[in-house]
């Protein structure tokens, strides 16, 4: 038997397995879900896989260094986890989820058969085995008998919306983000919030164009991608192009005229950063509002009141940008993502970019 039909076949027929086989789940429930030591030990650790994992789904980053090191973390604590069966198990399942991102399958699925004798009902041991699946719609069955059975629901919610956003259907994938982020730890959103905003933006688009699509899906936007979104999802560029269709070379040609980049030499298949979509998000907000000073605002009045310390840390006052990012943070189209830092470099989705261009329009 694989894998996958063990884990389900375990979920199918756990209530006809006897009364011992039932009494010990329940009580691996209970101790996985009570027990301090599991929660203090493996939160942490928790934390930090969350947050890559955030990362390599969206497609902004190979943090291979850092995975590297949450690995050599986990194997640390295993050490010390002092026979704790359920402590071990847990580890083990975040070890493994660790080693399946770093593309260890084998390892993964080795880890994943070694925790799951441990503890079957412990929510990573459910989500290794989930990410182990290939299919997608297999792996939201499997989500749906786990949640019969784990310690807590919360985590599985959001794999849910995970491979929901992975099938492309995000009304589904929204509401099953909505749900996971009440009830879980604040870094969950942290790491997760942007695929729930493009799940929001794409099940909301008004576009059915193939190559329009296409951008909004991508995972590292474009400006010929994001200047054709702005002209099929918004009427931002109608007083530039009269309300007609214009190819992306025209529009490139004159935005670039009109100082709408960020960077002047910007090519159409250059990649975009955050901070170059707040340029042109706030020199759009700029035509829209017909106040060229609002492109100057903020570096005034911190002149005028002698104020050197920039309120975005990565975003220093004398930075040609700070202007745009304190505008567009400030309006509420873009967002901090951790509340401190803006994260200039970043790497933009299309998903992404629709939900601030949306904001703007609205």
């Amino acid at each position: 038997m694989n894998r996958a039909a063990a884990f389900v076949f375990c979920l199918c027929f756990l209530p006809i397995l006897g009364l011992i086989s039932c009494r010990t789940f329940q009580e691996d429930r209970a101790f996985s879900g009570d027990d301090p030591l599991l929660s203090a030990q493996s939160a942490s650790l928790e934390e930090e896989l969350v947050l890559l994992d955030g990362q390599i789904l969206r497609g902004i980053a190979s943090p291979k260094r850092e995975l590297a090191q949450l690995r050599t973390n986990i194997r640390e604590h295993l050490k010390s986890a002092g026979g704790n069966r359920m402590l071990e198990a847990r580890l083990t399942a975040l070890l493994g989820r660790v080693t399946l991102l770093e593309g260890n399958r084998a390892e993964a699925d080795r880890l994943y058969q070694s925790a799951v004798r441990m503890s079957p009902g412990d929510t990573q041991v459910i989500i290794l085995s989930v990410r182990l699946q290939n299919a997608p719609a297999r792996r939201l069955e499997m989500l749906s008998l786990g949640m019969t059975v784990s310690d807590d629901n919360a985590p599985l919610a959001l794999e849910q919306a995970v491979v929901s956003y992975e099938l492309k259907e995000y009304a589904e994938a929204a509401a099953f983000f909505d749900s996971a982020f009440f009830r879980l730890p604040d870094f969950y959103h942290t790491a997760y919030n942007p695929l729930r905003e493009t799940a929001w933006s794409l099940r909301d688009s008004s576009s059915s164009e193939t190559a329009i699509i296409e951008y909004l899906t991508a995972p590292r936007l474009t400006y010929r991608g994001m200047i054709l979104i702005t002209q099929a999802e918004t009427s931002l560029l109608d007083s530039i192009t009269g309300a007609k269709k214009w190819s992306s070379r025209e529009l490139m040609r004159k935005l670039a005229a009109d100082d709408f980049f960020y960077s002047p030499a910007a090519r159409e298949q250059d990649e975009l950063t955050r901070v170059q979509c707040a340029w042109f998000l706030w020199s759009l907000y700029s035509r829209k509002r017909n106040d060229p000073m609002l492109k100057t605002r903020y570096t005034a009045r911190f002149t005028a009141r002698g104020v050197t310390k920039s309120p975005i840390p990565d975003i220093p006052v004398d930075e040609k940008v700070f202007d745009a990012v304190l505008g567009c943070v400030e309006q509420e189209f873009m967002e901090l993502p951790d509340g401190i830092h803006f994260y200039p470099e970043q790497p933009v989705s299309g998903g992404e970019y629709l939900f601030w261009i949306k904001r703007l329009d609205r």
